[in-house]
C-alpha cells in the first residue's frame, strides 16, 4: 500500500469558552517551548531521547502537558534549532513569542473523497475539503 502525506489547513470554529481554553493551551505550549529552548541552548543537546529523559517529567508537571503535547514541544524545539543551524551555522537561541501549538496528526486520521476528520487528544475537527 502506497503511503500518502496530506496537509490540511482547517479553520476551527470555537465557542468563546473554547477560544479561552485554546489561547491558554497555546500560551502554555509556547512557554514550554521556551523552557526547553533555554535548556538546549545551554547544553547543545538536540537528541530527543536524552531531552525526553531529562525534561519530560518537568513538561508534564510544571506545564501540565499531556504526553503527546510534551513530545511535540521537544520535536518543535529540536526542529527550530536544526533549521537555525542549517541556515546560519551558528548556535542561536530561538525564542517562541507567538502563542502556538503544533498539532501533529500521527493517529486517528480519517479521510474519504469529501471529508477530512481528525481526532487529537480532547479535540476533534471535521471539515469538508471540497468547498
Amino acid at each position: 500500500m502506497e503511503q500518502m502525506t496530506i496537509t490540511a489547513k482547517v479553520q476551527i470554529v470555537a465557542t468563546d469558552a473554547d477560544k479561552v481554553l485554546l489561547d491558554e493551551t497555546m500560551s502554555v505550549y509556547r512557554d514550554a517551548c521556551n523552557y526547553v529552548s533555554d535548556y538546549v541552548f545551554q547544553t547543545h543537546d538536540l537528541k530527543q531521547f536524552s531531552l525526553n529523559k531529562v525534561l519530560y517529567s518537568t513538561l508534564r508537571e510544571k506545564f501540565g502537558l499531556k504526553s503527546q503535547m510534551a513530545q511535540s514541544v521537544l520535536k518543535t524545539v529540536i526542529a527550530r534549532y536544526r533549521t537555525i543551524l542549517e541556515n546560519h551555522n551558528k548556535w542561536i537561541r530561538p525564542t517562541f513569542k507567538k502563542p502556538q501549538y503544533d498539532l501533529v496528526l500521527e493517529q486517528r486520521l480519517f479521510f474519504n473523497a469529501k471529508l477530512f476528520f481528525c481526532e487529537y487528544a480532547e479535540w476533534s475537527c471535521e471539515t469538508s475539503i471540497f468547498r
